[in-house]
């Protein structure tokens, strides 16, 4: 995933900060709206964790709590 990130510019402003100790990379962006942050997010679960703002990570947790509920409601 982190190679796919160095190749494509899916937001203008980013930069790799490392690796942390479980293997993910940090990335970090410039965004001027939690949307931007909360595309990538979509489109990367579960493999995308959102450390800041807190305001996008509040709205993608939830996003999964409801994805959680719907998934629930059609298991049964």
């Amino acid at each position: 995933m982190k190679n796919t990130f160095c190749v494509r510019n899916f937001l203008t402003r980013k930069s790799i900060e490392g690796r942390l100790e479980n293997g993910w990379a940090e990335i970090s962006f410039e965004i001027t709206s939690d949307d931007m942050i909360l595309m990538l997010a979509r489109r990367w679960f579960p493999n995308f964790v959102i450390l800041m703002p807190q305001s996008a990570r509040d709205k993608f947790e939830a996003l999964l709590a409801k994805y959680s509920e719907f998934k629930a409601e059609f298991a049964n």
